[in-house]
């Protein structure tokens, strides 16, 4: 579930499913030519890699996974993600890198606010930061992956918003029966993320497609 760059720059909000621009195809592909230099963003540096580990690994990537002092800083009795090299600032270009990885984060970055919205902000300026570099690796034509926040980030970068969802009973965590199980199996858990696409994403003749199929 990797879209083509048309898809990102057309919805208006994202939910959790990963927006890949550049290339509409899987991200293994991407990485066939072994030593590819990958960048990973890690927007509140405590995120890990997950599947990607493997992912990268298998493709003989070369991997520098990057969170900024700002948001390292926000973290409370949780340290980085052990494979973190943690920076003043973000690079401002993608010189020296051939693909982009930008994971997902506890940080809201809605671009419409409201007094009562929960979720911690982004540190000033880390998501603008997020979004240049997205928009000139696109522009230099190497493939960019967003997962979870990351997705929310490359829907701005092309103009897309951002919004919360209403809290009500359709958009909330469901318990799963753990049948006894402790702990539970890995994917038991289950609910809602507090975003989703908008009206105008379901609608695009382009996106609306994508979505029904997708999702």
């Amino acid at each position: 579930q990797f879209w083509p760059r048309h898809v990102c720059r057309a919805q208006q909000s994202t939910c959790a499913v990963p927006a890949f621009v550049g290339l509409s195809l899987d991200p293994k592909r991407c990485m066939a030519a072994k030593g590819v230099r990958t960048l990973i963003v890690n927007p509140s540096g405590q995120e890990i890699r997950g599947v990607l580990t493997r992912v990268l690994e298998d493709a003989g990537a070369v991997v520098e996974e990057l969170a900024t002092q700002a948001a390292v800083a926000m973290l409370v009795g949780v340290a980085p993600a052990p494979d973190v090299r943690v920076v003043a600032s973000l690079p401002s270009s993608s010189e020296g890198h051939d693909c982009l990885l930008v994971l997902g984060s506890p940080f809201s970055v809605c671009t419409e606010t409201k007094p009562n919205d929960s979720g911690v902000m982004a540190p000033l300026g880390l998501a603008e930061d997020i979004e240049g570099l997205i928009r000139d690796f696109d522009q230099h034509g190497k493939p960019v992956l967003g997962i979870c926040l990351g997705a929310q980030l490359i829907a701005r970068a092309f103009g897309g918003a951002v919004r919360r969802m209403p809290c009500d009973a359709a958009h909330t965590s469901l318990p799963v029966p753990l049948d006894g199980e402790q702990p539970p199996r890995l994917g038991m858990e289950f609910g809602w993320h507090t975003q989703d696409f908008s009206r105008e994403a379901w609608s695009d003749p382009l996106v609306g497609k994508a979505l029904r199929t997708l999702l």
